[in-house]
C-alpha cells in the first residue's frame, strides 16, 4: 500500500524520489529536498492548529458588526466600549444600517455578527436573543394639552399620529389588550422612516408616535414623552443577535454575544406604563375596549 502511493506521487511530481535496490531503499537527492519541504509544511500547519486552538481559549482579533441604526446608535457604542474593556484583544468594528432588521447576507459582505429587531427573514442565519422590548405610543405634555388625551383605540383616528411607514405602511397600528384585539386606523400628519425621526416629532409636539421602549425608557421616566394608551400596545418583540450559519461559532463572537444578553437583560422594560397619566387627564386604569358598532376604521381581530 505504502510502496504504491509513492510510486503515484513520483509519478506526479515528475521525480524519483527513491534509490531502491533488492536490499534498501535510500532516497534521491529530490526525495531529500522534498521531505524537508514537508517537515516544513507539517510543521506550519502544527503551528497554525496550535494558533487556532488558542483563539478559542483566548480571544483575539476583530468582530465585524452591523446593527440596525435605531437600536445601534442609542446602545451598541456603550456595550461595546465595555466589552473592550474586558477583552483588550478583541477588536470591533460596527456599522450602523437603516431599517428595523438587517435584510442582508452577513457571508457575502464580511459581517462576523448583525444585530436586528427579529426575527428576520435569512434562513441561513443562526439567531439568538439578546434582548426583549415593548412598543409605547407616546406624546408629548404640550401635545396632550392641546389635542387631548385618546380613552380608547378608536380615537386614535382623530389624532395627529407620527407613523413610521415602515412598520405601518398603511397607517394602522395593531394593538391588543389581553385577550382583545385590534387593527387601529389612526390619523396621520407626519411620515419618518426612522424610529429616530419618529421620537424627535414626537418631542417636539408633533403627534402620538409608536415607539420602541429602547428609544424612550429615559424620556417616559424624566417626563419628556408620556404614554398613551398604556393598556393597548403591539405584542412585545426581541433584539436579536444574527450570525452566518457556522458549525463552530468563534469563541469572541458567542463571548459578544452572551455579553450583549447580559448587559441588556432588563434594560427596556417599563415596569409603570400608566406612571404620569393622571397628569394629563387620563386614569390609569382605562382599559376601554372599543364599542360595538364603532367606525370601520377598527377591525377586531378574533384569535
Amino acid at each position: 500500500m505504502i510502496s504504491r502511493r509513492i510510486f503515484d506521487l513520483e509519478e506526479h511530481l515528475g521525480v524519483r524520489l527513491l534509490h531502491r535496490t533488492t536490499r534498501k531503499l535510500a532516497l534521491t537527492s529530490a526525495g531529500r529536498q522534498y521531505l524537508e519541504v514537508c517537515k516544513r509544511v507539517m510543521q506550519q500547519l502544527e503551528n497554525e492548529e496550535r494558533a487556532l486552538g488558542t483563539l478559542q481559549k483566548e480571544p483575539k482579533g476583530l468582530i465585524r458588526i452591523v446593527a440596525v441604526r435605531s437600536f445601534g446608535h442609542r446602545h451598541m457604542s456603550g456595550a461595546i466600549a465595555r466589552f473592550s474593556m474586558l477583552y483588550p484583544d478583541v477588536h470591533i468594528q460596527m456599522e450602523l444600517a437603516p431599517g428595523t432588521r438587517t435584510p442582508i447576507t452577513l457571508n457575502e459582505l464580511g459581517f462576523d455578527l448583525g444585530i436586528a429587531i427579529g426575527p428576520t427573514v435569512n434562513s441561513d442565519a443562526v439567531m439568538q436573543q439578546i434582548a426583549k422590548f415593548v412598543w409605547v405610543m407616546c406624546a408629548s405634555r404640550t401635545y396632550l394639552k392641546r389635542k387631548g388625551t385618546p380613552q380608547a383605540p378608536r380615537d386614535l383616528a382623530n389624532h395627529d399620529c407620527i407613523i413610521n411607514p415602515r412598520l405601518a405602511p398603511r397607517a394602522i397600528w395593531n394593538l391588543q389588550c389581553g385577550p382583545s384585539r385590534v387593527e387601529q386606523q389612526v390619523g396621520s400628519v407626519l411620515s419618518i422612516t426612522s424610529s429616530l425621526g419618529c421620537r424627535e416629532a414626537a418631542l417636539a409636539d408633533a403627534g402620538i408616535a409608536m415607539l420602541p421602549s429602547f428609544s424612550v425608557t429615559e424620556d417616559l421616566r424624566d417626563g419628556r414623552l408620556v404614554s398613551v394608551l398604556p393598556s393597548w400596545s403591539p405584542p412585545a418583540a426581541s433584539i436579536c443577535a444574527v450570525y452566518p450559519h457556522f458549525s463552530l461559532i468563534p469563541k469572541k463572537v458567542e463571548l459578544l454575544t452572551n455579553f450583549l444578553e447580559g448587559h441588556f437583560e432588563g434594560a427596556f422594560d417599563l415596569p409603570d406604563r400608566n406612571a404620569n397619566i393622571g397628569k394629563v387627564g387620563q386614569t390609569a386604569s382605562e382599559k376601554e375596549e372599543p364599542a360595538k358598532g364603532s367606525p370601520t376604521k377598527v377591525r377586531a381581530i378574533r384569535s
